[in-house]
């Protein structure tokens, strides 16, 4: 036994918004149709569907999952407290992460607030606007405090202020260069024409800069407060608590991480290994490109509905005993011209029944008006030819007709229609059809997209357009790969010159851009593999995954440029101080997901599959790769002309004794040979 909404109420449904008395009288009626499943007889089997169900269940199962970001912020702050600070009572900083959180936290708020008072949609794909901002965050919160712990050991006779603002010499640039390219690629991505994808990324780029804003003030003077706590000696969990003569624990002075990145980079600059992983590199690569090739274009609303939910039930059943023919589209026409516009209707009724390969049947007033007139009243006259009035009295003949009073409510006129009397000029009237059955966008697409021309092609003096539940996924279908490529082309592009702006070397811009376009391919093609499609939702992360992939690469790339020496050196410098951090942020920020692998939610589950493989591929091509390339590959520092004037000026006050050391030696040469000369015979 099935709920289903009448096909007239369905059409009329379709000119109507919902009101608060409309949605609660469906609440309520889902509600007592559910209940009535407990006192059916066992020989039935009841399953419920009202309008509003599908938006409540969609809507209540990704609200349900936003619980998870709770739990998983505060794993991240567990995480960040014990990798900021050291495990001991001084050198803890359960404080600044708690501050660094917080200014993610308000920069979540000012995108949502802002962003809504520019009166931008909010859809189910922002609740995933938290985890991105997070993720940004809270990289830049490991990059500071990496730089400052970089900083030489005799600098620590400076002042406070002064090593802070070393620190965030390269600190800040390097997370200006992460924040602006992450801008940008949002920014592209709010001039797609897909509205719920628009207002995602500008959401996106407006707590993108908000976070950049907060973690080069707000952040940086908490910083600077707990650092001076630390040199005081406070006790990391009450402040004012000054520990007299304290030694830290040996353990809490040890750093893993960074002893792990110098294992690795002796393990990664050896010869073989480098063989090995361009091995591995290009096998994972060949993967990609086969599950790219692979990747199906499909989207199904029915994925947004917990599988266990009493409305993913319905459909369950509703495909197997009522299976659908084909899409019902219905067809509006407004404001014709009637009887002058006869002539446009015979025209696209004849080329939409000659489509019999995309259309199984049509219900139309039109042919059974003109199957009537033609049987009845017009003795070989052409339709054609008949006056407005006496088209008038017929067409109300025919709606009140036995054949014609099913198409009666198909009609909105000016004023009433009487049995009898002429009828009123039409506003607004509908036709419909159903298409054949379609295995997919391939077949679907090109058939929307035919009817639309037949429709355009008529000619009609007013607006005349087709309608169907599934045209709204055809049409995203259409536009979804080509919105997909343009904005992820326009972002790299976008990004590559930004990069090269700020990094100031077109070799180093390559070396990004490469990483970047590797570790996208990883993504896309792995995640044929893993079941999932191209649609709104997998775009928008895949959007998402261009910011991040351009963090992992950009902070080892900008290192590698500032450090001197040979290629080899700086690569391993580059790993040592700057990839512990790098590593931290990617991996915190599959912590604050990873709650998300049991949600129900396809907005989420996608998230969560997407997401892990963008920190696997970004860390593993930011971490490896690139460094692999830099030691190959990888441009001159920055430092390189500095360090040669820097040697011309140590020899320049050395010329004056190098000149009188070549004078003796030229004097002592010429007296040698006047001896030789004289002892000559």
């Amino acid at each position: 036994m099935t709920s289903k909404t009448m096909p007239v109420k369905k059409t009329r449904l379709l000119f109507l918004q919902v009101d608060a008395e409309t949605e609660e009288f469906e609440s309520a009626l889902a509600t007592l149709l559910l209940n009535t499943r407990d006192i059916v007889s066992k020989e039935f089997k009841v399953e419920v569907n009202v309008a509003s169900s599908f938006a409540q269940i969609a809507s209540s199962t990704i609200l349900g999952d936003v619980t998870n970001f709770v739990v998983g912020f505060f794993i991240v702050f567990i995480y960040v407290n014990i990798m900021l600070g050291r495990l001991n009572f001084v050198e803890q900083r359960m404080f600044l992460s708690l501050m660094g959180l917080m200014s993610v936290g308000i920069s979540i708020f000012f995108s949502y607030g802002v962003c809504s008072l520019m009166g931008l949609q909010f859809g189910p794909l922002h609740n995933i606007i938290p985890f991105l901002i997070l993720g940004i965050g809270i990289d830049d919160m490991f990059v500071t405090t990496q730089c400052f712990s970089n900083l030489p050991k005799d600098g620590k006779e400076r002042s406070l202020h002064e090593r802070m603002g070393c620190a965030m010499k390269n600190a800040g640039c390097a997370i200006t260069i992460t924040s602006i390219t992450d801008f940008i690629a949002f920014i592209i991505g709010g001039t797609t024409v897909l509205p719920a994808l628009r207002s995602f990324c500008i959401f996106c780029a407006i707590g993108i800069l908000a976070v950049y804003f907060l973690q080069a003030t707000w952040f940086i003077a908490w910083f600077s407060l707990d650092q001076r706590r630390i040199e005081e000696k406070r006790n990391g969990s009450i402040p004012c608590y000054v520990h007299v003569n304290y030694t830290p624990n040996k353990l809490s002075q040890q750093n893993i991480v960074a002893t792990m990145f110098q294992h690795l980079a002796d393990i990664i600059l050896r010869k073989p290994a480098k063989i090995m992983l361009l091995f591995l590199t290009a096998a994972l690569f060949g993967i990609s490109i086969y599950g790219n090739v692979e990747l199906r274009q499909e989207f199904n609303p029915i994925w947004f509905l917990p599988s266990d939910s009493y409305i993913a039930q319905w459909h369950h059943f509703n495909s197997i005993y009522y299976p659908s023919r084909g899409e019902q589209v219905t067809v509006f026409i407004g404001n014709l011209d009637l009887p002058r516009e006869l002539v446009n209707l015979e025209h696209m009724h004849s080329e939409l029944l000659e489509q019999k390969d995309i259309i199984a049947e049509i219900d139309s007033w039109y042919l059974g008006f003109k199957n009537y007139m033609e049987t009845n009243f017009l003795n070989g006259k052409s339709l054609f030819e008949l006056e407005k009035d006496e088209f008038d009295r017929r067409l109300t003949q025919y709606l009140f007709s036995p054949g014609g009073s099913q198409h009666r409510f198909l009609f909105q006129f000016n004023h009433h229609l009487a049995c009898g009397e002429p009828s009123p000029t039409p506003q607004l009237s509908i036709l419909s059809f159903k298409h054949r059955l379609m295995s997919g966008p391939e077949e679907q697409i090109p058939a929307m997209n035919r009817v639309k021309t037949i429709i355009r092609n008529s000619n009609f003096s007013s607006r005349v357009f087709p309608m169907a539940q599934g045209y709204a996924s055809w049409e995203t279908d259409e536009v979804i790969s080509v919105e997909l490529y343009r904005n992820m082309s326009l972002a790299l592009g976008c990004i590559f010159i930004t990069t090269w702006i700020l990094l100031f070397n077109f070799w180093a811009c390559i070396m990004v851009l490469i990483s970047v376009v590797v570790t996208l391919v990883n993504v896309a093609g792995f995640m044929h593999f893993w079941g999932l499609t191209i649609d709104t939702v997998s775009c928008t992360n895949l959007i998402i995954a261009i910011g991040l992939c351009v963090d992992y690469s950009a902070h080892i790339t900008h290192t590698f440029m500032v450090n001197t020496g040979s290629r080899e050196r700086r690569v391993k410098d580059a790993l040592i101080n700057i990839g512990p951090a790098v590593l931290n942020g990617g991996f915190s920020t599959f912590l604050a997901f990873i709650l998300l692998a049991t949600s129900k939610s396809h907005v989420f589950t996608s998230f969560f599959k997407i997401f892990f493989l963008v920190v696997l591929f970004g860390l593993y091509n930011g971490l490896i790769l690139l460094p692999l390339l830099l030691s190959i590959f990888g441009p001159r520092s920055y430092n390189h002309d500095v360090s040669s004037t820097n040697t011309s000026d140590e020899i320049e006050p050395l010329k004056p004794m190098i000149k009188q050391s070549v004078v003796q030696k030229e004097n002592q040469s010429s007296e040698t040979q006047v001896e030789r000369s004289n002892s000559k015979p």
